[in-house]
């Protein structure tokens, strides 16, 4: 999945240049221990308010986590890490769970 973003007119060129989306940064950690540390395409995981999956450019968030698979999938690769609980940050190139 492709996500686009306009970006600011570039100084003297008169011309929006358009940027291209396609991964995000996500780390998930514990205070002593690091999970996954590298880029994902999507990041999925249960909220306050139910499951969500997180893709890149989407609006930033921060909400606690309840017990669930979180599941980070790369390519072709997936990764899944049961979960007690803990809090999701979302910004727009990246998604910071702390558990």
């Amino acid at each position: 999945m492709l996500c686009y973003s306009i970006a600011p007119e570039t100084k003297g060129q008169g011309e929006k240049q358009l940027e291209i989306f396609n991964q995000m940064h996500v780390t998930v950690a514990k205070v002593d221990e690091i999970y996954f540390d590298g880029d994902a395409d999507s990041l999925s995981v249960t909220g306050a308010l139910g499951q969500m999956t997180i893709l890149p450019e989407h609006m930033p968030l921060i909400t606690t986590l309840r017990p669930c698979t979180l599941i980070v999938r790369a390519g072709d690769a997936t990764k899944e890490f049961e979960i007690e609980g803990g809090v999701l940050e979302v910004r727009r190139d990246a998604a910071t769970v702390i558990l």
